[in-house]
């Protein structure tokens, strides 16, 4: 059965009228499961959850209104949303939406803010094994790739990952192998 969006949307701001929150966010869920784009009710929901200091849950929300943000290229609002409900949230957020928080902090000449968090994202790729995924973060935030060895305590930030190790000893001249 389709999920009438526009009846859910009255529904959540009626029970919001009546300081039904819980009710309020039924109806919002509901609003995303017909319409997951909706940046409305990602955007309430979120709120919703702040307003019951259930900040885990709330993250989850805000990084859905982020990755949403970013398709259109609403850059402002995304890194207003970023900076307000999920930098300091104690959720942890993924590379990948990290990265992209980055990505949003250079365009606007913020470059120790981005290499900070290009760097964050590069040691989780790295610790996950995804060494392609911190060769980028790295090579965006322009590390200098001694310091990489330094950080990863070896040849290489991901132990047996041979274009990493390439990249460090050779292309950059360093001569570590």
């Amino acid at each position: 059965m389709a999920v009438d969006v526009s009846k859910q949307l009255e529904r959540a701001k009626k029970f919001l009228e009546k300081n039904r929150v819980e009710d309020a966010i039924e109806a919002y869920l509901a609003v995303l499961d017909g319409s997951p784009q909706h940046l409305e009710a990602s955007q309430a929901l979120g709120d919703l959850y702040t307003r019951l200091e259930q900040p885990d849950r709330a993250a989850v929300y805000y990084g859905h209104l982020f990755d949403l943000l970013i398709d259109p290229k609403d850059e402002t609002k995304a890194l207003a949303i970023y900076n307000r409900f999920l930098r300091n949230t104690l959720a942890i957020q993924s590379p990948e939406r990290i990265t992209r928080y980055a990505f949003l902090l250079q365009k606007q000449n913020r470059g120790e803010e981005a290499i900070e968090q290009y760097t964050k994202a590069a040691e989780m790729f790295s610790e996950a094994g995804r060494g392609e995924d911190a060769l980028f973060c790295w090579e965006r935030a322009e590390i200098d790739p001694a310091s990489i060895v330094v950080k990863a305590g070896g040849a290489s930030a991901v132990p047996g990952d041979a274009r990493l190790a390439w990249w460090i000893a050779g292309a950059h001249g360093n001569g570590v192998a």
